[in-house]
C-alpha cells in the first residue's frame, strides 16, 4: 500500500504541483486501500490459482496507508518541496 501510494504523490507532485508538493487527506489513502484489498482479496482469488483471500492481508493494506499518511507521507513531502525550492534558487 504504502507503494501504491508513494508512486502516486511522487509523480502527482512532479506533474501536477508547479510549486511543491501536496498531501493524500486520510479517506483518500483509506480509499485505495479498500480498493486495493478489494481487487487482491475479493476478485483476484476466484480468477487465479496463486492469489489467496486473507482476512490479515486486509489488515495489513489499511495499516500500510495509516502508515504511510502518519510518517511516509510528511517525510517524502519535505524531501520533495526541499528539492523544488533548491531547483528555483539555482534558475535565478
Amino acid at each position: 500500500m504504502p507503494l501504491i501510494a508513494h508512486v502516486a504523490f511522487v509523480l502527482g507532485s512532479l506533474i501536477f504541483t508547479t510549486g511543491g508538493t501536496f498531501k493524500y487527506p486520510i479517506y483518500q489513502i483509506l480509499s485505495i486501500s479498500l480498493l486495493t484489498a478489494l481487487v487482491f482479496e475479493g476478485f483476484l482469488p476466484y480468477y487465479t490459482h496463486y492469489n489467496t483471500a486473507d482476512f490479515y492481508d486486509v489488515l495489513a493494506y489499511f495499516a500500510g496507508g495509516v502508515f504511510y499518511y502518519a510518517v511516509h507521507q510528511n517525510h517524502t513531502s519535505k524531501k520533495i518541496r526541499k528539492a523544488f525550492e533548491r531547483k528555483l534558487s539555482l534558475s535565478k
